[in-house]
């Protein structure tokens, strides 16, 4: 039985990446993973691996005292700090700040693909190059999506 208050985070075999607490898209870097309960980290990581082994579940505790900063809450001032470094050239994924398909720090519609099967829609830029849908875990053709 695992321990309830064990924190989980997730690895992408697939994209190599971690999943954000958004669930939408990947992170490069353990300290922007989302971290998860046991129930909702086996529940992504069951629905994930339904074909092959795309997704793993890590306790943070397997990273000792490694850098994971308590978790944190995107606020207006971390945003429009970002805003700020954008405006002077800095770049970012807007897939990363993507939320209701805007992204928050440019105001741009962050590109997304919505697949005809299931309509789940990924702002995961490897999916919409790809034409794949990592819920299905299907490509699409050309003009299918």
């Amino acid at each position: 039985m695992p321990d309830i208050l064990t924190e989980y985070v997730i690895w992408s075999i697939e994209h190599q990446a971690w999943w954000p607490a958004t669930r939408m898209g990947y992170v490069p870097t353990l300290a922007l993973a989302g971290r998860f309960s046991y129930d909702e980290a086996a529940a992504i990581v069951a629905q994930a691996n339904i074909v092959k082994c795309h997704e793993c579940m890590i306790p943070i505790e397997a990273f000792g005292e490694y850098f994971l900063p308590p978790r944190t809450r995107i606020t207006p001032a971390m945003i429009a700090a970002i805003r700020r470094d954008v405006a002077l050239g800095a770049g970012h994924e807007c897939a990363e700040w993507t939320v209701n398909s805007q992204c928050v720090i440019c105001d741009r519609e962050a590109p997304s693909i919505t697949c005809p099967r299931c309509g789940s829609v990924s702002y995961n830029l490897h999916d919409i190059e790809e034409r794949y849908c990592g819920r299905c875990h299907r490509f699409h053709e050309e003009g299918s999506l």
